[in-house]
């Protein structure tokens, strides 16, 4: 199954490729907005709900990466997947791995990044936005990954 994080075109259009390209025959897109419907998704990357509604779920519950995982997490159990191919920016998909692989301990996770085209990876120290970008995403990578910890040693 497919499973992309809301958060960019380039995800969604990403997405919709591999489902038609027949890498999987689900695509799960998480963190989707309320009121948000399956033709303005589909819309979105110039297909027709015929095309692929029929293996497309649309999740409204989650909100940041986290909670996209337990998101997903529902989604997989509920229709019996042991792989996903999880598609998000390049500079979000650490982050998203380690809330994946807490969250769904045990699925194949195949990391599918998107490169965002207005995130300048070389000299991004030199760039305002981007350096602002992976400083507050490498922030957060460090406080999930300290929650993670921290949940483990309560458990033991």
């Amino acid at each position: 199954a497919i499973i992309v994080l809301t958060g960019g075109t380039l995800r969604l259009e990403k997405g919709f490729e591999l489902l038609s390209a027949k890498l999987a025959g689900k695509l799960l897109v998480s963190g989707v907005d309320k009121g948000v419907q399956m033709e303005e998704v589909l819309g979105a990357a110039g297909l027709t709900p015929d095309e692929l509604e029929c293996c497309v779920t649309l999740g409204y519950m989650a909100e940041d990466t986290g909670s996209n995982a337990i998101e997903s997490a529902v989604w997989i159990r509920t229709n019996k997947v042991a792989s996903i191919r999880l598609v998000t920016s390049s500079y979000h998909m650490p982050r998203s791995l380690l809330e994946f692989r807490a969250t769904v301990p045990g699925a194949d996770i195949v990391p599918h990044p998107v490169f965002p085209e207005h995130v300048m990876v070389q000299e991004w120290w030199a760039r305002p936005g981007t350096a602002s970008l992976v400083i507050a995403e490498y922030n957060k990578y460090l406080l999930a990954a300290t929650r993670h910890w921290l949940r483990g040693i309560e458990g033991e």
